[in-house]
């Protein structure tokens, strides 16, 4: 074998204020083969069966594309005092012309191909080109061919082939054959992880030794083999014994497979889950624990429950993590302060052992987004839990069923949580055909089979149901607050909620409060803690002085609210079921007039406000279901109102039709798109371009200011913020993004003011701007207007105010 000189660099780094060569090609890809070595030794039994033992090698090879001209003249111009290096052959390289085949990741793919092509079974290792083509985040459509002159033609090839065969003699093992797409994309994972870690700074000096310091920099980064402390009851954590529905779900739970738990609001689901990931961790059998939420405040809420979780059955320390895209306001604080996780840089949060985090962290793992295979790999062999399901519409469950699939074929613990599923959507998320239709029920799927339990329910409620108008509502409500009830009234639209609060607010001397998603982030903040406190199982003289809470869908699913009266705006069953599930939400003292009321507003336009939102067609459906009733008993009742709702039926009226065929037709289109946006490990698209909710309704993220400066905000609060030309580190950094964070607020496009033209590149710097992201003033009338002064919106009229939040106007233009 001929000995590969290592004259090719792989980095630069910075020596004494200068730049100067690092590693060569060979030493730095013998080090990333041994980070993915040494990942792979961490790991259980169970879980380093899913590798091939030549995945280190094809870590190892990624980078041997930069044995090309173009890219070592990129490097070496990079350094101080370079004079062209006709030794190297590089008298025509132009480093611009990588951007044609996307780099060296491109050159790499190319060699790659060219050896496989002259393989006898080439079939077995087709996927091996793009998963070291895609080390970078996405694939370049490469059209040329190893040997071409670009890439050095065959002299340069050769030498790229020649490290190839220096790496195969150096992990003694030889390419390893990989042709399903979930291999290929947990292999590509774990190439991309190690090679960032591979490139850390304590590699950085070519003169150092580097095989003692994989271990070390493993450790640096947080990659360890988890320990949990063994034997813990259920009890040890949570302070209470489990309920039947607890129990025999961690009965249930005994090994990686597919679990859902049907069963209603308040009987310990998390806890359940939770436990069900203690075990498994426990028996080895889990890598982690990821649980997904479909919002950003239900996640910051569960993540609260978590941390002392983690905390409880910890041997050693270990740090959750909150995973969305504004985790870093809510995570400001002592104990995660910016800066101090290697998995607190993007896209690496579900690497962390564990986290807590939006669904839509998770689907990335199967979309065509740049590093989904950063997110299945984090995601491997941990136990996944998918909590409130039913909240999810067709586009995004079918990107959801894709995910549970592969996450059941990445060895996971899935965890399916809902109060209100029905039967063909637990058929299709856990790819099973149902028998059972008992509530509440646990179906599993594991090791090949499929079973489903019925559970014993906890005692039955009966909810007295009314139907009114909007005006007897507020009587109904302002009377039971003055008696000194805890009223919680949900619209479908913050426009509907703003309407009742402004009627409710003026009606009497009691307390009354506004929570919807068109609030600045502080504000709403503020407004859900001071609302989760006074209607909180721990405000034992509630009681004593009545109030009205008002709100939308955030209401439903998102805060821990107990209620003694609800007033809800006609919705589907499942969702008005959740809202249900806050009436007498805890064991606690209530007024002595208190009953367990629900009072139905009714949807008068199916084409407005509420229609927009959810499908006239299942709305009217809900009505019929709900139209005899004058109450209901949960939760025995809960499957029977599911399935009556949404199960065929051979008659339909005209109307009707028309409703089902504009329901159905949505349906097919979210589904076309969904399927569009699955990943193949031969394609990826940036983050921006592929979407894990579809909407109609165009938003954008509007940053409101009271004034802005070139290098200063001053905010509506009254506090200023001087924004750096350049951040002195990552922690300074994320602080200021944190800062501006808690200053914007998502509103339709329709009814924002227009984008200015103002310089905000030093802005740039620290937040991501684009046509969806408005920087906006707010005039000393509360109205909201361009930075220039100018109230620009043909068909409104905006405001803001603390206690209404977003405003808009018809300006009857």
């Amino acid at each position: 074998m001929p000995n590969f000189s290592g004259r090719y660099i792989a980095k630069t780094y910075e020596l004494n204020e200068n730049i100067v060569k690092g590693r060569d090609v060979l030493s730095h890809c013998q080090i990333v083969g041994s980070v993915a070595k040494a990942l792979l030794e961490q790991m259980e039994t169970y879980f380093k069966s899913f590798f091939h033992e030549g995945v280190p090698l094809l870590a190892a090879i990624h980078d041997n594309g930069k044995i090309s001209p173009t890219f070592q003249e990129k490097l070496n111009r990079s350094v101080k005092g370079y004079e062209h290096n006709s030794a190297l052959g590089l008298e025509n390289a132009d480093p611009e012309l990588e951007r044609n085949w996307g780099g060296h990741a491109g050159t790499g793919f190319a060699t790659l191909e060219y050896m496989i092509k002259r393989l006898p079974d080439r079939r077995s290792y087709k996927n091996l080109p793009y998963i070291v083509g895609i080390h970078h985040g996405g694939c370049a459509k490469i059209s040329n061919l190893a040997c071409d002159e670009v890439f050095g033609g065959m002299i340069w090839n050769d030498e790229r082939i020649n490290l190839i065969n220096n790496l195969k003699a150096f992990f003694k093992t030889d390419l390893p054959p990989i042709n399903d797409e979930l291999s290929a994309k947990l292999a590509a994972g774990l190439t991309v992880v190690s090679d960032w870690i591979g490139s850390g700074s304590l590699f950085d000096d070519p003169n150092e030794d580097w095989e003692d310091k994989i271990n070390t920099a493993l450790n640096s980064a947080g990659f360890r083999r988890i320990s949990v402390k063994q034997g813990l009851s259920f009890s040890d954590i949570f302070g209470f014994e489990p309920r039947d529905a607890q129990k025999k779900l961690i009965e249930a739970c005994c090994c990686p497979g597919i679990y859902v738990l049907e069963a209603p609001m308040g009987i310990g689901k998390t806890e359940a889950a939770l436990y069900c990931a203690y075990k498994m961790l426990e028996k080895g059998l889990s890598r982690g624990i990821y649980f997904a939420l479909p919002t950003q405040i239900t996640s910051n809420k569960i993540y609260d429950r978590f941390r002392p979780f983690i905390e409880k059955i910890s041997s050693e320390r270990e740090d959750a993590r909150l995973v969305h895209s504004n985790a870093l306001f809510y995570e400001m604080g002592a104990e995660a302060s910016p800066g101090q996780s290697w998995f607190s840089a993007s896209k690496r949060g579900l690497l962390a052992p564990f986290a807590v985090g939006t669904i839509d962290q998770a689907l990335m793992a199967v979309m065509n987004v740049r590093h989904s295979s950063v997110r299945a790999f984090g995601l491997f062999g941990k136990t996944v839990i998918l909590d409130e399901v039913h909240a999810y519409d067709a586009y995004t469950g079918t990107i959801l069923n894709n995910l549970v699939k592969d996450l059941h074929g990445l060895g996971c613990t899935v965890i399916i949580l809902s109060a209100t599923l029905t039967k063909s959507r637990r058929e299709e998320i856990a790819g099973i055909k149902p028998c059972d239709n008992s509530y509440p029920l646990i179906t599993s799927v594991n090791e090949g089979r499929t079973r489903e339990l019925s559970i014993s329910h906890p005692e039955s409620a009966l909810i007295t149901l009314e139907q009114t108008d909007f005006d007897l509502a507020i009587e109904e409500a302002v009377a039971a607050a003055k008696d000194g009830q805890q009223v919680l009234w949900i619209e479908n639209t913050v426009e509907e909620a703003q309407d009742a609060f402004r009627a409710l607010a003026s009606a009497g001397d009691f307390e009354c409060g506004l929570i919807h998603s068109r609030f600045l982030k502080q504000d709403r903040f503020e407004l859900e803690n001071k609302w989760v406190k006074l209607y909180g199982k721990d405000n034992t003289d509630r009681y004593l002085s009545g109030r009205v809470l008002v709100g939308t869908q955030v209401l439903e699913q998102s805060l821990d609210l107990d209620a003694d009266l609800l007033i809800t705006r006609l919705a589907p069953i499942d969702f008005l079921l959740q809202r249900m599930g806050r009436l007498w939400r805890h064991d606690i003292k209530r007024h002595k007039n208190a009953k367990r009321r629900c009072i139905i507003l009714p949807v008068d336009d199916l084409k407005k406000n509420s229609g927009l939102v959810y499908s006239p067609y299942v709305i009217e459906r809900t009505r019929e279901t709900l139209s005899e009733k004058s109450e209901i008993v949960i939760p025995d009742q809960i499957r029977e109102l599911v399935e009556q709702t949404y199960s065929e039926r051979d008659q339909e009226s005209e109307i009707m039709i028309k409703y089902k065929n504009e329901l159905q037709k949505k349906k097919d289109d979210m589904q076309r798109f969904a399927l569009k946006s699955l990943s193949k490990i031969s394609e990826s698209l940036p983050d921006t371009d592929v979407s894990t909710r579809y909407s109609e309704l165009d938003s954008v993220i509007l940053l409101l200011v009271k004034r802005f400066e070139e290098g200063r905000i001053f905010f509506t609060d009254g506090t200023v913020l001087d924004i750096p030309a350049e951040p002195l580190n990552y922690a300074e950094k994320c602080n200021i993004v944190a800062e501006i964070d808690k200053h914007t607020l998502p509103v339709p496009k329709w009814k924002a003011p227009e984008r200015n033209l103002l310089n905000l590149n030093r802005l740039k710097k620290y937040t991501y701007i684009d046509e969806s992201f408005i920087v906006a003033a707010l005039g000393d009338d509360r109205s909201v207007m361009t930075l220039d002064r100018r109230k620009e919106n043909s068909k409104y009229d905006l405001y803001y105010y603390s206690n209404l939040g977003y405003v808009t106007k018809n300006n009857g233009e």
